[in-house]
């Protein structure tokens, strides 16, 4: 005659109730977590102005922990909808550093570089039509597919270079600031992200979604239920 002892009866054990009720706040959890979490890392990367890719490893955990806290549910489906928020959660720190962290470094770059900072006025000045009027002139009369000429090229170079001198520090950070959002603005997003991708952040992404999944991937249901015996 079977026994069955420690048994308890809860709401999550009762039809239409369960898994349901538990998976959905562990969703909600899930992505919380994913959202602190690629905030924080990108924050961190930009107060220490370094990349630590281990902390992307750290996002899967924090992912899968809050998931696991809210439910007791487990198997294959959670451990992908873990896994892809995990995912979520790295590309979204990813996306908060390119923008926070590698503008504000390109900016700085072009400010420190002569020649790119003359390129970054210069075009300023192009952009308000602000060239000294024979330079303007000239480069007026081009046609769309004409080419500058090296000699114009100078013109303009000159001119930018000036105007840098001319509005000081804090101007030149306005000015390369500006600039860099323009050449990362026209960049492809997908060439950008995978730009800033090293083989090591490869591996922290992995292991950060692959920790997800298995925290979620156990299989069995465990609500309410105590020991059973024949």
């Amino acid at each position: 005659m079977d026994q069955r002892r420690g048994a308890s009866v809860t709401p999550d054990a009762e039809p239409g109730s369960g898994m349901e009720e538990r998976v959905y706040p562990a969703f909600i959890a899930g992505a919380i977590s994913a959202v602190i979490g690629g905030a924080a890392w990108a924050a961190i990367v930009a107060l220490t102005e370094y990349e630590f890719g281990w902390l992307a490893w750290g996002i899967g955990f924090l992912v899968g922990l809050a998931m696991a806290r809210m439910t007791t549910a487990r198997g294959p489906a959670l451990g992908a909808l873990a896994a892809l928020l995990a995912a979520a959660g790295l590309v979204i720190g990813k996306a908060l550093i390119v923008i926070f962290v590698t503008e504000p470094a390109l900016a700085r770059e072009i400010q420190a570089d002569e020649t790119w900072m003359a390129e970054a006025a210069a075009y300023e000045l192009q952009a308000s039509r602000e060239l000294p009027p024979d330079v303007q002139e000239r480069l007026d009369a081009l046609a769309y597919e004409d080419t500058i000429s090296d000699a114009l090229w100078q013109d303009i170079m000159a001119a930018g270079a000036a105007h840098a001198d001319s509005v000081g520090p804090a101007g030149q950070r306005r000015i390369a600031a500006a600039y860099a959002d323009l050449l990362l603005s026209d960049a492809d997003p997908l060439a950008l992200f995978f730009g800033q991708m090293t083989v090591w952040d490869l591996l922290w992404f992995a292991l950060g979604i692959i920790t997800a999944w298995k925290i979620m991937a156990r299989e069995g249901l465990r609500v309410g239920a105590g020991t059973e015996s024949t």
